[in-house]
């Protein structure tokens, strides 16, 4: 009978713990999924990227080029006029990335040009003479659709030495073209400075010194450098692009310039910028001593002058 009783109540306890897992799944089961989070917003700007049409001579270095672009709106507004741009290397070449707000543009200048501001490559203007030697001449339209990067291709063309701009569309000048084809490209220049600071009768002619330098191109724009001289002469290389420069010299609040075309030039002539400040009177003099290994004050003398800066009295302290 204690058997039975055993059995039995052991069966109920089986039974209860089944009951309690399918209880258990159902409840699972008929639990609400989480919703969906919301849709992604649709970013309000897209990347462009320009693929020119040309690759490099072997040995070029990509850090002495730039691309130059225009670019409009759907109102045929500038967006970016003149933009530089560098050359990037991802499995070919590559103009660096531009963010935009979404909408539709027009490319309407691009140019490869060395950073001395000559243009090798120019994508030509529909209706100029060059513009039947691609299939896409500008002005461009590129829009994003619904892309956040937009990868555009633009056909380009070499700048011959006997091309003019207007060959391509583009207004005469913008090439930085030599009058002779046959003259080679601009070169670098050295600009020797000797900054020197004069007081009274005392030169002191190897003087560190703040140094500023302006410099402007053909097309006027102006670009900034500033640097320190540790004192002597201190050469400093132009770049070839540059047409005028002015060097400012900065010591104890006091200021010396030099303004100059590279015309002007002398490559080995030493400029010199000099400061003159007039000699201040010595107002006093202490004499230390070594005390207790602590340097201690043991004379003061004082200086006084009349109204035309001669010394009329010496007062001595101890």
């Amino acid at each position: 009978m204690e058997h039975a009783k055993k059995e039995f109540m052991k069966s109920i306890a089986i039974f209860s713990t089944l009951l309690g897992m399918l209880l258990l799944q159902s409840c699972s089961k008929t639990k609400d999924a989480p919703s969906p989070g919301p849709d992604p917003v649709t970013p309000t700007h897209f990347s462009l990227q320009f693929k020119p049409s040309i690759v490099l001579a072997a040995g070029e270095q990509m850090q002495d080029y730039e691309f130059i672009i225009s670019l409009n709106n759907n109102q045929d507004e500038p967006v970016l006029v003149d933009k530089k741009l560098a050359l990037l290397d991802s499995g070919g070449l590559y103009a660096a990335k531009l963010e935009l707000q979404r909408g539709t543009y027009r490319l309407t200048k691009f140019l490869l040009a060395r950073k001395t501001g000559r243009v090798l490559f120019a994508s030509p203007i529909a209706g100029s003479q060059k513009a039947q030697l691609v299939t896409q001449p500008l002005s461009m339209v590129v829009t994003n659709g619904q892309t956040n990067l937009k990868v555009q291709e633009v056909q380009l063309l070499p700048v011959n030495p006997n091309d003019r701009e207007s060959f391509f569309g583009y207004p005469d000048g913008i090439f930085n073209l030599p009058l002779d084809p046959n003259e080679p490209e601009p070169a670098t220049r050295k600009l020797k400075v000797h900054p020197v600071v004069r007081i009274g009768d005392v030169v002191y002619d190897s003087i560190p010194t703040s140094l500023q330098l302006y410099t402007w191109d053909q097309q006027n724009n102006v670009n900034l450098l500033q640097f320190s001289s540790p004192g002597g002469i201190h050469e400093i290389t132009l770049a070839p692009n540059v047409r005028r420069f002015r060097v400012r010299m900065s010591k104890w609040a006091s200021q010396s310039e030099l303004e100059l075309t590279v015309g002007q030039l002398e490559e080995t002539r030493v400029y010199k910028l000099e400061i003159v400040k007039a000699p201040q009177p010595l107002r006093e003099l202490l004499t230390y001593k070594m005390v207790n290994n602590n340097w201690a004050a043991i004379e003061k003398v004082e200086y006084k002058y009349d109204a035309a800066g001669r010394q009329k009295q010496t007062h001595a302290f101890s």
